[in-house]
């Protein structure tokens, strides 16, 4: 799961909506039955410059996301920057029922 979001910062993006039902497992037919997938990305954001820089926070920024796993920080409109600190919460929230949707 780890390995997946930090793929999309490489990148330059933000995915700014992590959440269990966000992350996939491969299929048998994609070769790799462990692989976990990050998908939708509707509300993603580019967070660095043309020059490989991180893009200034905003002053104020509207809600992005699913309430139930945003941090206090989106409920209180600061912008998303590359680290929130409730990320390992969140990501923690995921783990939880992945598992438990693997063990079934």
């Amino acid at each position: 799961m780890l390995r997946a979001l930090q793929e999309v910062h490489k990148a330059g993006f933000l995915h700014r909506d992590i959440k269990p039902g966000n992350f996939v497992l491969g299929t048998l037919q994609s070769g790799n039955p462990r692989a976990v997938m990050l998908i939708d990305y509707g509300l993603s954001r580019r967070h660095l410059k043309a020059d490989g820089s991180v893009k200034p926070k905003r002053q104020q920024a509207r809600w992005v996301g699913s309430r139930r796993y945003m941090s206090l920080n989106t409920h209180l409109r600061k912008d998303q920057g590359t680290f929130s600190p409730g990320i390992p919460a969140r990501l923690q929230s995921c783990l939880v029922q992945f598992e438990s949707r693997i063990g079934d």
